[in-house]
């Protein structure tokens, strides 16, 4: 079975662990359990939608865009002074890649 699991926080981790527990596949914390393969990070979760043949097959297409080959998120704020509001891991990761292109985040 394959599963998507939005977050890889304090919610996402375990519910990796116990899916993969439970059958998805066999598993040995992140390192520990050997997760790190499991998680796509620098990926960006638009939009999750039935699929039309979901009623059949309990099957849901996800839309994601990838940050690490394209870099839409950060164009048009170089040379900016910027301003990023959030304490969350998201918002450090938005930080540190405005970093790289901005004036003064």
């Amino acid at each position: 079975m394959r599963i998507a699991v939005i977050g890889a926080g304090a919610s996402g981790l375990p519910a990796i662990k116990s899916a993969l527990d439970d059958g998805c596949q066999r598993l040995y914390t992140v390192s520990s359990f050997d997760l790190e393969r499991h998680i796509r990070f620098g990926h960006e979760v638009r939009a999750i939608r039935r699929n039309e043949k979901y009623s059949e097959t309990g099957q849901w297409d996800v839309e994601w865009h990838d940050y690490r080959t394209n870099n839409s998120a950060t164009e048009g704020f170089e040379d900016q002074t910027v301003v990023v509001v959030g304490i969350g891991n998201s918002g450090a990761d938005i930080a540190v890649e405005l970093s790289k292109i901005s004036k003064k985040v």
